[in-house]
């Protein structure tokens, strides 16, 4: 799947080169949003709920964006705000997305694995949202998490990947702070550090997701097919097939007895 991802994403980000204007919009996008709900939580410190949902409306703006700038596809910044201009219909869908992943936080210790697997089972609503504004809140859920499947661990992985990613070269840079008369250089180096790739890494992000998005919808990218066992020679073969590959025995369908 990586290979396959970072292929697509390269290539459309090769024909972005001669946009500049678009890169610069979307860093701006993206970190405006950042921005707003950063000052939402603050304005709204004695009622979370609001600040919540206008970061969550903000989150659907950015993923319409991107989804559009994938595709090639110029937008004004406005979009943005379009779903809180108009929140009916999203506000209806993101309550019931909450209500599916965060219910899980109620049981102790393991709820806090499923709410996460509910997350990344899920991750694809606000793309399914900005490219269909027809459907219901159970159909986009039950198209996201039929999306998801098979990739679910792969996201998480790549989620993880590009933190470490961010956090390995600081490790041997801190241990150059133990060298007095290099100390201050290196905190600025640090700070310099943190601060471009946090710059840099929401934006990179979101194009790599709803690059995946994008590539599954299109069928450019499927989930490894699942196997099963024969039960005659225990090698193991696609689900689809009809006979063993290694001794030729005919394998019964999945579910029967």
């Amino acid at each position: 799947m990586y290979k396959v991802l970072f292929g697509c994403v390269v290539n459309k980000m090769k024909a972005l080169q001669n946009k500049s204007s678009l890169i610069i919009q979307a860093f701006c996008v993206t970190w405006k949003r950042r921005f707003l709900s950063l000052l939402a939580y603050i304005t709204c410190f004695g009622v979370p709920l609001l600040a919540i949902i206008c970061d969550g409306l903000l989150s659907l703006g950015v993923a319409r964006y991107f989804v559009k700038l994938y595709d090639g596809k110029a937008l004004e910044q406005g979009v943005l705000f379009e779903d809180i201009r108009s929140p009916k219909r999203s506000l209806k869908i993101l309550v019931q997305y909450w209500l599916n992943t965060y219910i899980w936080l109620m049981i102790p210790i393991v709820g806090i694995v499923l709410c996460i697997q509910k997350r990344y089972e899920y991750r694809f609503l606000p793309h399914l949202m900005a490219d269909d504004d027809k459907r219901d809140a159970r159909t986009l859920l039950e198209e996201s998490s039929r999306m998801s499947e098979g990739f679910r661990l792969k996201m998480f992985c790549l989620d993880l990947a590009l933190t470490i990613a961010v956090l390995l070269p600081i490790i041997p840079i801190l241990l150059f702070m133990l060298i007095p008369s290099v100390k201050f250089a290196i905190v600025v180096l640090i700070i310099l550090y943190v601060v471009s790739v946090w710059t840099v890494l929401p934006v990179v992000r979101e194009y790599i997701f709803v690059g995946l998005f994008s590539e599954i919808l299109q069928n450019n990218i499927k989930p490894a097919p699942k196997s099963v066992c024969c039960p005659f020679c225990n090698s193991r073969m696609d689900s689809s097939c009809s006979y063993c590959s290694a001794c030729g025995e005919k394998l019964k369908p999945q579910g029967s007895k």
